[in-house]
């Protein structure tokens, strides 16, 4: 069910015109169980996660930041001295990575819904 609830996400967001909110790509071979639907609010969008995030709740849309610090500087890993800078390629992402709704029988209609708004940004 997740896989499908994916895949209409995925054919939503790349049919858009502007792409200022992009699917993360998935690049595993074994394939994605989608325990979360991870998308980023790139560059080219003139707002920021936070206010796309704003923006959905408005709408009724419940999202979430699921990972708003890179694994390099969670506590756990405090003692490899690793700092910010390091990894800047994890540090932006996690900067503009947004979870959208995905659930157990989450609907065609409401990923349409989404979408929908996602391209009114």
């Amino acid at each position: 069910m997740r896989n499908q609830a994916a895949q209409i996400y995925d054919q939503g967001l790349k049919s858009g015109r502007d792409n200022k909110v992009v699917p993360m790509t998935n690049l595993a071979q074994e394939g994605h169980v989608y325990h979360l639907y991870v998308v980023r609010i790139n560059e080219a969008s003139s707002m920021t996660r936070e206010q796309v995030q704003d923006f959905l709740k408005e709408k009724g849309i419940q999202t979430g930041i699921h990972y708003p610090i890179p694994c390099h500087l969670q506590p756990a890993y405090k003692s490899l001295g690793y700092q910010l800078g390091d990894f800047p390629q994890a540090e932006i992402l996690c900067e503009q990575i947004l979870s959208l709704p995905m659930y157990p029988g989450i609907k065609s209609e409401d990923i349409a819904w989404v979408v929908e708004q996602i391209s009114l940004i």
